[in-house]
This record gives C-alpha cells, sequence and structure tokens, in this order.
C-alpha cells in the first residue's frame, strides 16, 4: 500500500484486521504443517493396521502393476539378463534333495549291513540294492549280489526307514507336481514368476494315506484379492480370498462362463488347532469356504504390507526407473552416433553457390550415384571411398574427413553411474551386464564375494521355501509330530557359484572323513553324496545305490578274504592248502592259538630287556 492507503487504513481500523487476518493465516500455516506430520506418522503407524493400511508403494491396480514388470522383465535387456542371473547361479543345473540318516535310529554302518549270516559273512538288509561288476573277486563261498536299481520300498518298515523316502520321493516324482513345481524347468519358472512378479500361488489337494499326497498346481497371483490373517497374530495368514472368472472354449475362442466366485482358501501352515481357534472369530459365508483339503502355498519376494496383505514386491521394481533411464541413454548414444556417421567427409569447394552447386553427385569430379541414369563408368555405384581407392584433387577441390567427437569417453563414465545405480537395485555389479570398465584380477575377486553371498541367499530362499512346502507334505502323509521330526533330515543340495566351490568342497569332506571322524561309514557315504551333488553328477541317487552296494560287496569280500586266511593258516590241510615250509605244518602253535581268538600263551625263557 501507499501511504495514502495506510493512512486511511489506520483510520479506518482495516489495517488491526488484515494484522488479525495474517496472524491468523500464519497459526492455521503452521496447524497445517503439524497436522501433516501427525498423518505421516499416523500412516507409518497404521502400516501394520490390517484394517487402515496404507500402501508404501502406490502400487495401484495389482495387475496393472504385473503386467508392467512383465513387459520390463522380457523388452529390457538389463531386466531380463537380472532375472537370468539369479536363475542360473541359483539352481544351475538343478536342486538335490537330500535325506540325512535318522538320529533316533541306532547307528549302523553306512552300507546297509545287518549282522553276519550263519557262515560268519556280512549280508545285506536290501534296502538299496545295486548291479555287482561281473568281473569282482568274490570268494568261492559268496553269492553274486541281487540285480536291481535303487527304489523307494512299497512297505514302509516298522522302525519307519523307509517311510520318509516314500513320502518325499512320490510327491517329487510325481508328474503333476513336476509340471507345477519339482521338476527343473518348473523351479525356473517358479523363481522366475517370484523375481519378476514378487510372488506365486499354489493350491495343494491334499489326498491323505494315498501318495503322493499333495498334488500342486498354480493360480494367478492377481486372484488373490485379499488375506486374512490370525486375530491374535497378524503375522499369521489365515484365509486367502480369490476372486475369479471361468472360461470355456466355444467358436474357437475362451468366453467367459457365468458369474465370477469367490473362494477362501486356508494357508497350508496352519495346524488344526490353529484353524479351530482361528474359525472362532473368523466368519467366513459356507458356500465361499473352500474345502480344507485345498490349501494355499504362498511364496514371495521383498515382502510388503499392503492393503491386500502381506504381499511380494518384484525384485526388478527398485531399478525398474534406473534400467529405462540407462535404455534411453544407450538409444540416443546410437542416435548420436548415427548422426556422427551420416556426414563422413568435408569438401571445401573454390568457387561461388553455382560452382558449389554442380559438384553434387560427385566425387572427384566424377559423376556417382544410383540416382545418375547416364553413369557407366566402374564406379557407379561408388558413394564413398572404399578401401585402397585413390582420390585426385586439385587446390581448387579439396576433401578432408569429417572430425566428429561424440562425446563418448565422458559418457562411458555417465552409463557406468547409470548402469550402476540399476544394478544396485537388484543387487548385481557392473561387469555382470557385460560392462568391464577398469576391472583387473584383484579388483574382480573382491567384487565376487558379495554376489557370492547375494546368490547364496538366493538359494537359501529357494531351501527354505522347499523344506517349508516338504514338511507340510510330511504333516500330511502322517502327522505333525512325525513331520517336526523328521524335517531336519531334509536339506537341498545346490550347484557351487564359483569353480573353486568345487575344489574347497571336496577338500572339505577329505578332512572330515579322514581326520574327524574317519572309518565312520555314514560320514563316508554324506561326503560321497555331497562330492556327487556339487560335481553335477546327473541322478545322484541312483548312483549312491550302487555304490552303496558295491561297498556292501567290497565288505563281504574282505571279510571272506579273511576268514579264507585265518583258516588256511589254522587248518592248513583241512582246506587243501600247505604252509610255507612245505611239511603241511600250519602256524607254531602259539600264533595258532591267537589265530583262533585265544590268548596269546606265555613263553619261556629269558624276557627281551
Amino acid at each position: 500500500m501507499n501511504q495514502i492507503q495506510e493512512v486511511i487504513a489506520r483510520i479506518t481500523g482495516v489495517d488491526d484486521v488484515v494484522d488479525n487476518l495474517s496472524s491468523q493465516l500464519e497459526s492455521v500455516q503452521n496447524a497445517n504443517v503439524l497436522l501433516q506430520h501427525q498423518i505421516e506418522d499416523i500412516d507409518y503407524l497404521n502400516l501394520y493396521d490390517l484394517h487402515n493400511i496404507m500402501d508404501v508403494i502406490p502400487l495401484g491396480d495389482r495387475r496393472k502393476y504385473v503386467n508392467r514388470m512383465r513387459r520390463l522383465r522380457h523388452e529390457n535387456p538389463l531386466a531380463k539378463q537380472s532375472v537370468k542371473l539369479i536363475l542360473r547361479f541359483t539352481l544351475g543345473r538343478g536342486v538335490q534333495i537330500s535325506i540325512g540318516p535318522d538320529p533316533d535310529k541306532a547307528l549302523q554302518d553306512a552300507s546297509n549291513v545287518v549282522p553276519p549270516d550263519e557262515d560268519g559273512l556280512p549280508k545285506l538288509n536290501g534296502l538299496f540294492p545295486g548291479p555287482r561288476n561281473n568281473n569282482s573277486r568274490l570268494g568261492a563261498n559268496l553269492k553274486p549280489l541281487p540285480r536291481a536299481r535303487p527304489q523307494v520300498s512299497e512297505e514302509v518298515d516298522s522302525d519307519g526307514e523307509d517311510q520318509l523316502k516314500e513320502i518325499i520321493t512320490s510327491f517329487w516324482k510325481d508328474g503333476e507336481n513336476q509340471v507345477a513345481l519339482t521338476s527343473k524347468d518348473a523351479m525356473k519358472a517358479w523363481l522366475d514368476d517370484n523375481v519378476t512378479d514378487g510372488e506365486k500361488f499354489f493350491i495343494c489337494f491334499e489326498a491323505s494315506g494315498v501318495a503322493p499326497y499333495v498334488k500342486l498346481t498354480e493360480i494367478p497371483i492377481e486372484e488373490i484379492v485379499s488375506i486374512v490373517y490370525h486375530p491374535d497374530n497378524r503375522l499369521i495368514p489365515v484365509y486367502y480370498k480369490r476372486v475369479w472368472q471361468e472360461l470355456k472354449f466355444e467358436d474357437d475362442k475362451y468366453v467367459i462362463d457365468g458369474e465370477p466366485k469367490t473362494r477362501y482358501y486356508l494357508d497350508h501352515n496352519l495346524s488344526d488347532e490353529q484353524i479351530t481357534k482361528a474359525k472362532k472369530r473368523i466368519r467366513i459365508k459356507a458356500k465361499e469356504a473352500a474345502p480344507e483339503a485345498e490349501r494355499i502355498f504362498h511364496t514371495m519376494v521383498n515382502p510388503l504390507w499392503t492393503r491386500a496383505g502381506r504381499r511380494g514386491v518384484s525384485e526388478l521394481f527398485a531399478s525398474r526407473e534406473w534400467f529405462r533411464v540407462y535404455k534411453e541413454f544407450m538409444e540416443d548414444r546410437a542416435a548420436i552416433n548415427a548422426a556422427a556417421t551420416s556426414v563422413a567427409f568435408k569438401r571445401k569447394i573454390k568457387a561461388g553457390p553455382t560452382g558449389v552447386a554442380g559438384f553434387q553427385g560427385k566425387f572427384g569430379g566424377i559423376d556417382v550415384g544410383y540416382e545418375n541414369p547416364e553413369n557407366n563408368t566402374e564406379i557407379k555405384k561408388l558413394t564413398r571411398p572404399i578401401a585402397g581407392a585413390t582420390y585426385d584433387s586439385n587446390p581448387a577441390v579439396d576433401l578432408d574427413w569429417m572430425k566428429t567427437d561424440t562425446g563418448a569417453v565422458n559418457a562411458e563414465k555417465d552409463g557406468r553411474s547409470l548402469l550402476s545405480a540399476a544394478g544396485a537395485g537388484i543387487g548385481i555389479f557392473n561387469h555382470y551386464y557385460g560392462e568391464g570398465g577398469d576391472a583387473n584380477l584383484a579388483t574382480a575377486q573382491s567384487m565376487e564375494l558379495p554376489m557370492v553371498k547375494t546368490f547364496e541367499d538366493w538359494q537359501e530362499w529357494v531351501n527354505t521355501y522347499l523344506v517349508s512346502m516338504l514338511f507340510y507334505v510330511i504333516r500330511i502323509a502322517t502327522d505333525e509330530e512325525n513331520a517336526k521330526k523328521q524335517i531336519d533330515r531334509i536339506s537341498g543340495t545346490f550347484p557351487p557359484l564359483i569353480s573353486q566351490d568345487v575344489v574347497k568342497y571336496t577338500t572339505a569332506w577329505s578332512q572330515v572323513t579322514q581326520n574327524v571322524a574317519p572309518g565312520n561309514k555314514i560320514v563316508h557315504r554324506e561326503a560321497i553324496k555331497g562330492v556327487l551333488t556339487v560335481m553335477n553328477v546327473a541322478n545322484v541317487d541312483a548312483i549312491m545305490g550302487q555304490v552303496e552296494a558295491e561297498e556292501v560287496a567290497l565288505e563281504i569280500e574282505r571279510a571272506a578274504q579273511q576268514k579264507s586266511i585265518l583258516d588256511a593258516l589254522v587248518n592248513p590241510v583241512a582246506n587243501g592248502n600247505h604252509a610255507r615250509d612245505g611239511n603241511d605244518q600250519g602256524l607254531p602253535p602259539d600264533l595258532a592259538t591267537v589265530a583262533k581268538g585265544n590268548p596269546a600263551p606265555e613263553r619261556n625263557g629269558p624276557k627281551p630287556a
């Protein structure tokens, strides 16, 4: 306001009103800022309030978000390489499920040898019979081993020795389960979906008392619209709400069949006791409740609370924009290079505009180019110099190479920075994307350790979910108590991450078998199985059956040879053998006594000093 307006405002009291309004406005602004902070705090605190949860990451429509990540995974080369690296280093040539010995059973040798037979020789218990080499030197009193391949026993022993292997094998080798999860290709697809989509859902169909006890089939993640959690523990999922539309095929296309359906499926980890308690406080319409024999098996990476419950977020999500920016950056660099090479020469012509125009379509004064119909010279198609070409010039016309600076040196540094940011979101270093930089042996080795830990973490992630699924299978096949008892015997054996792992692994097992547990046959068996797995030997279980059968046969052979030698020494004539002195005399009486297992007789005469 000018001076006159200020005087009028002071006289009429308008300035006081303005001051009051200004003061009130400032108070309102301060209150608004405070309220905004309080709202942010409430949003943070409500992060775990399932009834008033706010999305930390605004994913919007989950179907659209998933489609964006899938498109990124297939369109962007960096995103594709990231997923492929995780698959290759985590799974390699496949995962072997190992079943360890039962710790509650009495310790027995790894060759499955039971007490000797009536001839004093060890014999097989028949769990892992295998083929025997016909050229093997068996004793005269030994019978050849039966020819058979390792297989799961159809009858469960009273001590439960075969039961766990029968349960796991029937589930793992089932045709439908191999299509869904347990085969190498299905497991790669499962891990790929988790990395790309963030999660995966399976429906488990229980068949108690009938192998394979559990059958799997996957369902699209967008059909799971919400998750209901236990009233007393919000970390335990109880129901998965599925809404989907069935389709039918007619007239060479799929069409919608009926109204959308809704089902609530129980989580596979819930025990009977947990289900009973949860149902008292969670009311589900009877027609919408799926049978209890149909359960949901949910796997996810980067778990995050959302409005739909605790859901997985794509491993590509944090790097999605950086992948896009780097791709656009490289596209711009390609455009710059294309523009730089579009003009290859600079020609100076000492003439006016008319003279310059007269040189169009000429090279060294010769007409060139496809557009010249009367050009019948040998270089009629020449549009630029060729290797070994000679250019004649004079003072009036000169031709120079076009010197272009595309800024490639600086662009390389910029590109490396963008690539580092993109790789950081998924935990992969630059040189895994083909960017060698100034890496040498020392820096490469120092960079490998974090990457090894990253891929080891992925292997542990896979192992955790596989063990969880197998625990569920054992529980359905037997009971909860037995599953808790047996699950510690099961683990996945993964391929080595780097070639040095093979040497380190085999060396470690060698040290254990020689120094820590020498002569322990169980440790020896596990060492053989572990080394075969790390060396990527196919069908380890079948080979182990043959190895164990071979060791049993060798044990029988050694026992037979020892028995034959002792018999020859103690009773040389009876066995048709002769002593070394040629007089049909066996061992001296005192040594013969020792050979028979009796105490050595005392000798007369002076004792040795």
